[in-house]
Formats: structure tokens, sequence, C-alpha cells
């Protein structure tokens, strides 16, 4: 299933099971070529542009975005709203620009959700094998947008994040942030990192030229919300710097840091089984566990079938 359009918005889910999803958007006045991989023809278009050979009275026979994207009672950030001319995601009050990407829920094998400008996801990305999410602009996930919703990304292989920003935003204790490999932040600009992550391989926060890459744990929510602060991975867990609420690292290969590390207050919202959680609850805390045996966080089984 491959979708491409100057903005791309899914308020349904994309189901390809045993397939391939492939979501793109691209800036005006671009090629876009589309490539089955083991096939050798492809299909490529272009804008049209006045020099284009069209009947005199030719017109585009589509519908606006607002008329095609949205309908009536949408009440959550799954739904699009309109304000006069410009269509915004219900409930946050992000707006929806040319070249964006909202996806609402994805679940196949293999997908890579690319994006000229911002990638947003509210709801689910669940692979069985790898799952790419590029922004050239901002990839935001987040679960903040609604009270009620939490977002689940879990993939049974590799996940690759990369934008110019990167913006995890996890305050729900239901939230997912799952790898059955490994997991890669990649961004020239300090990755805001609020979710508990879990990995099934290493753990990188990288720069777009593969050195070590800085994140935080940014505070943008209210007192209450349930900030995470903890990493698990089956290998290796490597970044440059971290800034923010208390942290526990445990991973079954090394753990390596090229910069600083710095604790600003306890992580007093944390929930969960950790049996770490009440020393980072009540105490300015770095917790760094490296080659362990078992993790008290472990991977769960892969996502094989939907949920």
């Amino acid at each position: 299933m491959t979708l491409v359009g100057g903005t791309v918005v899914s308020n349904k889910r994309l189901n390809a099971a045993a397939g391939n999803i492939a979501v793109v958007t691209v800036s005006e006045k671009k090629i876009v070529r589309i490539t089955q991989p083991g096939n050798i023809l492809s299909l490529e278009t272009q804008p049209i542009t006045e020099s284009s050979n069209l009947p005199n009275d030719w017109t585009l026979p589509i519908k606006s975005l607002p008329a095609l994207l949205t309908d009536g009672g949408v009440t959550d950030a799954t739904g699009l709203t309109i304000n006069g001319d410009e269509v915004e995601l219900t409930g946050s009050g992000l707006k929806i620009e040319n070249g964006d990407l909202v996806v609402d829920s994805v679940f196949a094998k293999n997908a890579t959700l690319s994006s000229s400008r911002n990638l947003i996801s509210v709801d689910r990305l669940t692979t069985s094998g790898n799952l790419n999410l590029i922004a050239q602009e901002t990839v935001n996930l987040s679960d903040s947008f609604n009270p009620e919703q939490f977002l689940i990304l879990r993939t049974g292989g590799n996940l690759k994040v990369k934008g110019d920003k990167i913006n995890i935003q996890l305050d729900n204790e239901n939230s997912v942030f799952q790898t059955g490999g490994n997991l890669d932040l990649i961004s020239d600009k300090t990755i805001t990192g609020n979710a508990r992550f879990v990995t099934g391989g290493n753990f990188s926060v990288k720069n777009s030229s593969g050195g070590d890459g800085n994140f935080e744990s940014d505070f943008l929510s209210d007192e209450g919300t349930n900030r995470k602060g903890i990493i698990s991975s089956n290998g290796d867990v490597n970044f440059g710097s971290y800034k923010g609420s208390s942290l526990k690292i445990e991973a079954k290969g090394d753990i390596n840091v090229d910069g600083d590390i710095t604790i600003t207050q306890p992580n007093a919202s944390l929930v969960g089984t950790d049996p770490d959680i009440p020393i980072l609850k009540n105490n300015s805390s770095l917790i760094l566990r490296a080659g362990l045996s078992e993790l008290k966080n472990p991977v769960s089984s892969s996502p094989t079938t939907e949920d």
C-alpha cells in the first residue's frame, strides 16, 4: 500500500498485515517516482505546469483538502477541524500545512512514513518487521492531545526515527514505545524523549553524520503527568548527552555516553513496577546498569497480530 501526496492525512487504520506500507508527502513541484521492490518498471509523475499538454478547458476534478478529509462529529485528535481557511488536528491546536503527514494508525509487516514537512502520529503504529519515521522538519509522536488517549508504537524489527526535530511526549502510563530490534533516534538538534523506551536490540541517539546525539526529558506538561525516565535495552545504549529528570538505563550490553548527564529534578510522577521507581521519584537520581543477564523491563513478544 502506497499513499503519496502533497499532504496526507489518514484518520483510520492503514492495514497490510503481511505486506508493506509506504506513506510519503512531497513538496510542491517535485517529481514522484513509485517503484515496487523486485520489479523493473516504475511510475513517475510530476506536477501540472503551464507547459503541460492538456486541453484548454481542463480542470483538476478534485475537492479541497477539507472536503476530502473531514466529516462531522469528530471529538478528539484523530479527526480534523476547519477554522476558516485552516485545517487543524482536532483538540490539539496543531495546524495541518502543505507537506504534512498525519497518521492515526498503521499495522503492517514493514512501514515507512516520510514527510517533506512534519510527521504526526497520535494512535498506533505496529509492524512485525521494520518501521521508518522520517520528516524534513519535526517528527511529533504524542499522546498529550487527548487525556484519554494513549499511543502504542511497537515493532518486531528495527525502528528509525529521523527529523530536523524529534518530539516524543508520552504521558499516559498505557502508552508503549518498544522495538524488537534496534532503535535509532536521529537528529542534529536535541531530541525530546519523554517516554519509556524498551528495545530488543541497541538504543542509539545519533546525529545525521552518525555521531552521538543529545536528548532531554522536556517539561511541557502540567504537574501530575506521567513523565517516563527508563531505558531498557537487550543490546548497547549509545548517546551524547542527557538533561532532564531522574534517569535509569539498564542494558544487557554496554552503556556508552559521550557527553554530560545533567539530572535536574526527581521524576515525581513516574509509575510502574520497576523496583527503582521509588528512588527515581524521591531523589534526583541517575541509575546506570550494564552487562545485565536480565532486564527489569524486558521486551515482550514480537507483534505478529493486531492489538
